[in-house]
């Protein structure tokens, strides 16, 4: 092989893998945790949504979001534009992962979506409760509210 060729070759980047994602219905087992009897939406109302995301080490990962299901495909275009730019995220996992506790999983620093939750200091039903919020990296995007930041390393 001659060196130019070889040299376009060592230097040529790879290519990024393409952004994927699928779409599966979720049960109650799947949700045992973060879900319960008496919240705003049922089991088959949500979706499991597996995406393809840039990790903050710059490499391609694969992750997933409960959501509710008329979201989905706006959810998708989401993050599929977000995929284009390489905006990196920390982990994307359900919430039951941490047994549905929002403090735990935002202080690992989890872009997660559905929780069977009430606004915070309140009885109102979270955006979260009906599957039609996402928190994407909570300690660089934290909550704040009235002075507190949560989580508090955000």
């Amino acid at each position: 092989m001659r060196p130019f060729l070889l040299a376009l070759l060592v230097a040529a980047p790879a290519q990024a893998p393409p952004f994927e994602h699928s779409v599966a219905r979720v049960t109650a087992a799947q949700l045992p945790y973060s879900w319960r009897a008496g919240c705003p939406v049922s089991p088959a109302q949500l979706r499991r949504v597996r995406l393809t995301y840039w990790g903050f080490d710059g490499k391609a990962h694969s992750g997933s979001l409960d959501l509710h299901a008329d979201s989905v495909q706006e959810i998708v275009q989401v993050f599929r534009k977000l995929y284009a730019a390489r905006f990196p995220i920390r982990r994307m996992r359900p919430v039951d992962v941490y047994g549905a506790d929002d403090r735990r999983s935002m202080a690992a620093d989890n872009t997660s979506g559905f929780n069977c939750r009430f606004v915070s200091g309140t009885r109102r039903w979270s955006a979260h409760a009906h599957g039609r919020a996402i928190d994407v990296n909570p300690v660089e995007n934290p909550f704040v509210s009235g002075g507190r930041v949560q989580p508090p390393a955000g």
